[in-house]
């Protein structure tokens, strides 16, 4: 399966600055909740990954520390705007969910619509 959702999200673990596989190529099923289907393979951190981003982030550390203040802040900033539209578009996702059908699952709104 790709390292990327159908959205271009890369599944991988970002470590170093870079996507990168898990130890050994492990994986495991990203299944969307609703339907049972799977939705992405993602890469499955071990303890020995943890302990690379550890350690990037410990050599990045020097630099990241001598990056002025306001330019960090700028780099904060734009990671909330990123969550914040991502936040909207979940919100906006669960709002189009309403009702249950007979097998208990939420149904679209767009199916609850044609049924009228």
């Amino acid at each position: 399966m790709s390292t990327q959702t159908e959205t271009g999200i890369d599944t991988r673990l970002f470590i170093g600055g870079a996507f990168v596989e898990a130890e050994g190529g492990r994986t495991f099923e990203n299944r969307d909740p609703w339907s049972g289907d799977v939705v992405s393979d993602v890469a499955s951190a071990s303890g020995a990954d943890a302990k690379r981003a550890v350690e990037a982030a410990a050599e990045a550390f020097p630099e990241w520390s001598r990056t002025p203040p306001a330019v960090r802040q700028g780099i904060f900033l734009k990671d909330a705007d990123v969550l914040e539209s991502a936040a909207r578009s979940a919100s906006a996702c669960s709002r189009c969910i309403s009702s249950r059908g007979s097998s208990g699952r939420p149904r679209p709104l767009r199916t609850r619509r044609s049924e009228r």
